[in-house]
């Protein structure tokens, strides 16, 4: 009778662990044609609902890929689902049958020890977590302010005396760098395994290629700094920086490009813009205009007001000069053969430097042709007899 009662339990065991085995396998079908349907729905939702990601012109994402994205998605979800099911119905499986009730008392255990040190490292860990997200905050909160406090001064509605308006943005984004280093320094210590040798190995590794390749960066970061807060030039000013002349076109922390007078665009490093002299020839602080200059040298027979009159028509009938203020001369110097003059003359475009001066070279050339006096010049003196003339003959003729 006994041995009848076992069997019959058994078989019902039996039956039960069945059951539920066929339920699984049912539940899992269930899941794989729900999951089929819905498959079938996103992608009908392609061109409608789902539609190409974009940023301006460029398309990031077309609306084919963001669909298969999709997908690959809710694949990944209906995989994890089954998984978690057929986890969660294996201890019930085992536990059924007397002689599995171990095995399924070993799954709960290796399910439940992980959860219960995940949870008691969680709850260990909140003080620390509550810390950094408290940190985390204020650098959030004190950043809102300085970048609202940065666009007002930008927008000149807040105006500071001695601080000018293109300090704002660079000065923000220096302090904002400040916080977020600083709050990086003071959360270091609760980030989890911060003790760890790993971790610490790979900062020391991290500090140490920064190092050795922050050098040449960290020279024109300052040279950045330098430019923006000394403000020796602005975007659009005309600038010679070395060998280089040209328009600002563009500067950063880095580097600064110019647009040169044959229409090179040259970037700059800001080390060695700090490096070297810098003329701006269209400053703010210019406002009678760019100053052009030029020398030539007349012999003592020629009267100097004669000379004068001759220069300073050539300047004003150059185009790309300006009438006021006046082109003027300067006797720079009695030499031993000839007297050299300076003419000095004000331009309203500075791009068009070279060009306006080479137009000035020409009309002194023509002027004191035309005046029958010649351009003189010591090497002249040193090469040839002396009753020859440097006046192009085919000018005379003209004349």
């Amino acid at each position: 009778m006994l041995d009848q009662i076992i069997n019959t339990e058994d078989t019902q065991n039996l039956i039960a662990a069945g059951a539920i085995i066929i339920g699984l396998f049912g539940f899992i079908f269930i899941i794989n044609k729900l999951f089929k349907r819905l498959y079938n729905k996103i992608a009908k939702l392609q061109g409608n609902t789902i539609k190409a990601i974009k940023y301006k012109d460029y398309q990031i994402l077309s609306e084919e890929y963001n669909v298969r994205l999709i997908i690959s998605a809710i694949k990944i979800i209906r995989l994890l689902l089954i998984f978690l099911i057929v986890y969660l119905c294996l201890p019930l499986i085992f536990s059924v049958l007397p002689w599995t009730q171990h095995i399924a008392d070993q799954i709960i255990q290796w399910t439940m020890d992980p959860l219960k040190t995940i949870g008691s490292s969680f709850l260990n860990y909140l003080p620390n977590l509550f810390f950094i997200l408290i940190t985390a905050l204020i650098v959030r909160f004190l950043t809102r302010i300085l970048k609202y406090f940065s666009g007002e001064i930008n927008k000149e509605r807040l105006v500071i005396r001695g601080f000018h308006k293109e300090w704002s943005r660079p000065t923000f984004n220096l302090i904002r760098f400040v916080l977020y280093i600083f709050a990086l320094v003071v959360i270091f210590p609760y980030l989890p395994g911060s003790d760890s040798a790993a971790f610490q190995g790979v900062s020391i590794f991290i500090g140490v290629l920064l190092s050795l390749g922050s050098t040449a960066f960290v020279s024109n970061f300052v040279g950045g700094l330098m430019i923006i807060y000394m403000r020796p030039f602005s975007k659009g000013d005309v600038i010679k920086v070395g060998d280089y002349s040209g328009m600002v076109i563009s500067k950063n922390m880095l580097v600064t490009k110019i647009k040169t007078f044959k229409d090179e665009v040259i970037s700059i490093p800001n080390k060695s813009i700090i490096e070297n002299n810098i003329t701006n020839y269209s400053s703010d602080e210019i406002t009678k205009g760019i100053f052009v200059h030029t020398e030539v040298t007349i012999g003592y027979e020629v009267p100097w007001r004669k000379v004068h009159y001759i220069m300073e028509n050539a300047a004003k009938n150059t185009e790309g000069v300006v009438q006021e203020p006046k082109p003027f001369v300067l006797q720079k110097a009695l030499n031993d053969f000839s007297v050299a003059y300076e003419i000095n003359a004000y331009i309203d475009n500075a791009m068009k430097m070279n060009a306006i001066k080479s137009t000035l070279l020409q009309n002194l050339q023509d002027g004191f042709a035309k005046a029958d006096i010649e351009i003189l010049s010591p090497h002249y003196y040193a090469y040839r007899k002396g009753e020859d003339s440097t006046i192009p003959p085919q000018r005379k003729e003209e004349e």
